[in-house]
């Protein structure tokens, strides 16, 4: 098994059915996810089968490599929180490679586990009509909680692999 070393960049909630969530010092992740999230809960419904279902994507993960290099490619601003994520990461790369069962160990013990790839959606265009199509592959990916606690803002982070 393989580790790398990073750091948070940013935690982000918003209890509200809006794209952006909102930069905080630090969230609760709960046994459904960060508490105080509207992506937090036992089950959601499936964009593609519109079924009820039992929630694996109770957080989102993005790079902050992958912000940066697309707000400098498109000329536009993405704050932290912009595309929907619960944690901005930094020192993983673009997170593309990441696959189902990888983990996320923070500093404070919680423990996060990769659930899949998480694709663009179109809300996030009203950033740049481009969006969708630059950042599609590198939109992080989705997890769940295995181990409850805190994830604070700038907290060191190993993904094992």
């Amino acid at each position: 098994m393989s580790q790398e070393e990073g750091r948070v960049a940013a935690v982000c909630v918003n209890d509200k059915r809006e794209l952006c969530k909102y930069p905080v010092p630090f969230a609760t992740a709960g046994i459904y996810g960060f508490d105080g999230d509207r992506h937090a809960g036992a089950l959601y419904k499936d964009r593609k089968s519109n079924e009820v279902v039992p929630n694996i994507r109770q957080i989102t993960i993005i790079a902050k490599e992958v912000v940066d290099a697309v707000s400098k490619e498109l000329n536009i601003i993405i704050p932290p929180g912009g595309l929907g994520e619960n944690l901005l990461v930094k020192g993983f790369g673009d997170l593309s490679d990441l696959r189902w069962g990888e983990i996320f160990e923070f500093e404070a013990g919680v423990v996060l586990t990769v659930t899949g790839q998480n694709d663009p959606c179109k809300k996030i265009m009203v950033y740049h009509k481009l969006l969708v199509k630059k950042i599609y592959g590198k939109r992080g990916v989705t997890a769940i909680v295995t181990t409850l606690g805190i994830i604070s803002s700038g907290e060191k982070v190993i993904l094992k692999r």
